[in-house]
């Protein structure tokens, strides 16, 4: 399972996870599998937040490759009297 790969031996948190399932295993066996959903659910959360958070520091850096941005200051349009023929 990549809950118990990616929390239980391949992060610093490890003994956090153990301690935990251990824990809910020992005190509250019914809620062993609402945990390691909740942990699953974790995993894509911290997975989509990654690649969100790449996507917004690539836009950024677009963004401000382009330089200061000029403020905004309308031009006076001139106004054009507009006749139409009205047929009747």
């Amino acid at each position: 399972m990549i809950v118990i790969w990616r929390q239980g031996i391949k992060r610093e948190t490890r003994w956090k996870f153990w301690h935990h399932l251990f824990t809910i295993l020992w005190y509250n066996t019914k809620a062993y599998a609402q945990y390691l959903s909740t942990c699953a659910h974790n995993e894509h959360f911290l997975e989509y937040r990654q690649i969100v958070r790449e996507q917004i520091e690539s836009q950024l850096a677009a963004y401000l490759a382009q330089g200061p941005e000029k403020p905004y200051s309308p031009t006076p349009e001139k106004s054009e009297v507009k006749t139409e023929a009205v047929v009747g």
